[in-house]
């Protein structure tokens, strides 16, 4: 409904989920486990979060429902899933193995467990899903690729041509009409594009030129009104510590 953004922070020490009202106020921990959280997505009913955790000493796919109930372990491999979207009917989700740059799905089943293996969909990643769930959109070498969501042949939607941005994220639009996708130039000037899903070159959207404060994450989000990303501000603490002599 557009009242939150979600976003990781380790401002309490390890990296946890939040949300903060999209009209400011207060921030809300979600989560507060033992291990690193990030990269989070409401769920389409606003009822549960999904994340990637490292609680298995790499990355794996969990979704923690809201109302207390116990963490759902989508996936516990070695392989390193991330980067999980809804389904628009909330009951699958689509992830990358960021060691292979391959998606899967999984789906939740009667029982209330995910299907385990997931469903390889192609070799792509970050994939996201279309406004009707029929298809996927993902990331190939700089390629957007599109591919059915119940599994067939992966189609190139969009290649670089001379002169034009390489891809690094894809989002469809909430409407459906076009995919936007995000992307570095060789000085580190991150940009947004759009192109129309009925064909077309890409079209941009905004450009990032003060390098002071880039937006150098793959990150970013819409609600087909506004775009939403991350702005890195490079600043770290500084330590001090005393030399003992023995």
């Amino acid at each position: 409904d557009g009242h939150w953004i979600l976003y990781d922070s380790d401002i309490r020490g390890r990296s946890h989920i939040f949300r903060i009202p999209a009209a400011g106020g207060q921030p809300e921990q979600l989560t507060d486990g033992p291990a690193d959280e990030f990269v989070p997505e409401l769920s389409p009913d606003g009822r549960a979060v999904v994340y990637q955790s490292w609680r298995t000493g790499s990355r794996d796919i969990e979704v923690k429902p809201l109302d207390g109930g116990e963490i759902e372990h989508v996936t516990a491999t070695p392989a390193q899933e991330a980067y999980a979207r809804w389904s628009p009917d909330g009951r699958s989700l689509a992830f990358t193995d960021l060691a292979t740059k391959k998606s899967f799905t999984a789906t939740r089943e009667s029982s209330g467990k995910w299907t385990v293996p997931p469903r390889f969909i192609a070799a792509c990643g970050l994939p996201d899903w279309s406004p009707d769930g029929a298809s996927l959109v993902c990331i190939s070498a700089g390629a957007i690729t599109i591919v059915p969501s119940a599994g067939g042949s992966a189609k190139t939607f969009y290649a670089m041509g001379p002169g034009e941005p390489q891809a690094e994220l894809a989002r469809w639009s909430p409407d459906g009409k076009s995919i936007l996708f995000k992307a570095h130039d060789s000085g580190g000037r991150a940009s947004i594009w759009s192109i129309a899903v009925s064909g077309g070159r890409p079209r941009l959207l905004v450009r990032f030129d003060d390098l002071n404060r880039p937006s150098s994450r793959q990150d970013f989000a819409t609600d087909g009104k506004r775009l939403y990303f991350p702005i890195e501000d490079r600043q770290s603490n500084v330590s001090i510590a005393e030399v003992i002599k023995k």
